[in-house]
């Protein structure tokens, strides 16, 4: 009867009850108690926050697994973290070593764990929602790439979207979820933190939706800003962008021997712009603005970058336009999603850079300014040092984007372990300053304030209210949390930029001056 259903399990499961109700298949994590002891479940090398989510007793794991194969059913492991590094590769190298053997598949859902397997010529990959395949062509991406067994498709994928992606590639199978889940945000682009329920705060998603304030958008004056750190009195109608566009001015101001090695003004130290919205899909930019800021930054030898959101399948063929005329001029792009990726290697002359959706980390969100009691401080402390590792610390995973054609992934303001910058293949580097975005959305809580449907599905047809309209949140002052189109963003004012940054000046600082 429920044969098709696939249900995940953990230690509290009765799973006598649901093979007697017909399922036989099933998923789980499995947590090693020296993984424990040292982080605790915050932080996992699977897509679950709590011990209780977890398997942590290997023998009666064991048992559960070969009831499900006297069944006739199917397992899989799940080692779906949404972010690697070379510490959380080395606990589920182990976990894998324990159980490949006894199960019939595992979920895997970073480039990480990804190339390890290929590496291993492992047959049954499964590749996790958390990739964020919601098109033909990211889907084209990972088929060639790793030949999975199976492909998992977003929470938040429309009917359609699903049949045209089954269709496209019917050799391979694919998984969709029955139940969403009730958030809004797109689950492989949400990097806020989990797992602490003792600090008494709700998940982003429903702290985001009960204290909401709908608020005109203000639209600063840049210029004036770069120019000398201030705005018109009549742009000064949020607290939040003047703050920020002026304290951050400020701060590079300050900061530019450090940072630039120079005594120039700030305005003269600019080198290139990086154009267009990176977040939402519906903010593409026309191909004639895209035409007169390129025209622009050349006038002013100035270097142009253009950046894309992720898209779904409704802005591939716009995107084609932009990306003729991006190759003919030989310039670069920021990709943030695989299926742009995909798309753009057919475009001898464009060089790729990968931007922040790439570089996936758990990023504090409420746990910076509250002490949560979930963990003891010292495993709060190796927490902390662990989320320092990002994926690109991963030989592996650089030669994979390298083979690729990408030479350049960007980072936050956060503190990262960035040694491996000095380490072949050696790939540039973008720091984006003063932002940090936190949750990225295919729905939009700006446009669910005219139409309610929006707020839980992609529409192909936007009337971009977020022009005019912005979200502010009761108490995101404290948090540093904003709202601008469809994704939350946290600012982090203070700079201090690594000297493995700074001394290479094919890296690059990013002023966001966008709010």
């Amino acid at each position: 009867m429920h044969q098709k259903l696939i249900i995940g399990i953990d230690q509290t499961t009765d799973i006598d009850a649901l093979l007697s109700l017909g399922v036989r298949q099933f998923y789980f994590g499995y947590l090693p108690a020296s993984f424990l002891e040292r982080y605790s479940s915050q932080i996992s090398i699977n897509r679950r926050y709590r011990e209780s989510e977890q398997f942590c007793d290997l023998t009666q794991l064991l048992k559960i697994i070969s009831k499900i194969h006297q069944q006739d059913g199917i397992v899989y492991l799940a080692l779906n973290a949404m972010s690697s590094n070379e510490k959380l590769l080395h606990y589920a190298k182990e976990v894998y070593e324990l159980l490949h053997k006894d199960v019939d598949g595992v979920i895997v859902a970073n480039i990480t764990l990804a190339t390890f397997l290929k590496k291993q010529n492992y047959p049954n990959i499964i590749l996790s929602n958390l990739f964020g395949i919601y098109t033909p062509q990211s889907a084209e991406f990972f088929i060639r790439q790793f030949a999975p067994k199976k492909v998992i498709l977003p929470r938040d994928i429309s009917l359609k979207t699903i049949s045209t992606i089954a269709t496209q590639f019917p050799d391979t199978a694919f998984e969709v979820f029955l139940y969403g889940d009730n958030c809004r945000y797109s689950e492989s682009f949400c990097f806020s933190e989990h797992g602490y329920d003792s600090i008494g705060m709700p998940s982003l998603c429903t702290f985001a939706s009960q204290n909401k304030t709908p608020i005109a958008k203000p639209n600063p004056a840049y210029k004036q800003i770069v120019n000398n750190s201030t705005l018109l009195e009549s742009d000064k109608k949020s607290s939040i962008e003047y703050q920020i566009n002026i304290q951050s001015a400020k701060v590079l101001e300050k900061e530019k021997e450090q940072l630039f090695y120079s005594d120039k003004p700030l305005l003269q130290m600019i080198k290139g712009v990086y154009f267009g919205n990176s977040s939402c899909e519906h903010l593409l930019s026309s191909l004639k603005e895209i035409v007169e800021a390129y025209n622009t930054c050349k006038k002013r030898h100035w270097n142009f970058v253009y950046v894309f959101a992720p898209l779904s399948s409704f802005s591939f063929e716009f995107a084609k336009n932009i990306l003729e005329f991006l190759n003919e001029k030989k310039a670069s792009i920021v990709v943030n999603d695989f299926g742009v990726l995909q798309m753009v290697k057919q475009y001898e002359d464009i060089t790729i850079i990968l931007g922040i959706n790439f570089t996936k980390v758990v990023k504090d969100t409420f746990i910076d300014t509250m002490t949560p009691t979930d963990t003891n401080n010292q495993q709060l402390s190796n927490q902390k040092e662990l989320a320092s590792h990002i994926e690109f610390e991963n030989k592996d995973v650089r030669e994979f984007y390298k083979d690729l054609g990408v030479g350049r992934f960007a980072v936050e303001n956060l503190e990262f372990s960035l040694d491996f910058l000095n380490q072949k293949p050696k790939i540039q580097l973008d720091f984006y300053y003063p932002y940090v975005m936190i949750a990225n959305s295919k729905a939009c809580d700006i446009a669910g304030l005219y139409n309610d449907t929006q707020n839980y599905f992609v529409s192909e047809n936007c009337a971009k209210h977020c022009l005019n309209s912005a979200l502010e949140f009761e108490n995101g002052d404290i948090f540093g949390l904003y709202q601008r189109y469809n994704s939350i963003y946290k600012t982090k004012m203070a700079l201090n930029i690594p000297e493995i940054i700074s001394k290479d000046d094919k890296n690059r600082l990013i002023w966001e001056i966008f709010l």
